[in-house]
């Protein structure tokens, strides 16, 4: 089960183990005619986890022509990272993915985020509200 993949950023070899649970057609999501602009701030990539995680996400989107997957590294630098999340919020991108190192930092800048109206999604809890909080964090 799974699918072997190249790494896009890492050129390592992952499987990805949950491909085949919610698959997503290959071509454009959503309205074929929009681009889709997400930024994906992941707050280190020299830790391995971090990197793959960053890998999986840049590969699913390459799968999808109208989608443009912006992924930055704010070197595990809290305010880095703040400062990447108000930049998609001002250039008022279509969605938003944070993984926080700390989770006090992003939780203004997320907040904004949402009552602009962008989607957001945030893989530990920024200290905001829960119903930003991606599935897999409970």
């Amino acid at each position: 089960m799974g699918t072997d993949i190249t790494g896009p950023m890492s050129k390592q070899k992952l499987k990805l183990p949950f491909t085949n649970y919610f698959p997503l057609e290959e071509g454009p999501i959503g309205n074929p005619n929009k681009i889709y602009r997400i930024g994906y701030t992941i707050h280190g990539f020299t830790h391995p986890w971090l990197l793959n995680n960053a890998d999986s996400a840049m590969w699913e989107a390459n799968r999808h022509s109208n989608v443009r997957l912006t992924i930055l590294d704010p070197e595990f630098d809290n305010q880095k990272q703040v400062q990447q999340i108000d930049a998609w919020v001002a250039d008022d991108f279509d969605g938003i993915m944070i993984w926080p190192m700390q989770e006090a930092p992003t939780g203004p800048p997320g907040t904004e985020g949402d009552r602009r109206r962008h989607s957001l999604c945030v893989h530990r809890p920024n200290g905001g509200d829960k119903q930003n909080q991606c599935p897999g964090n409970g």
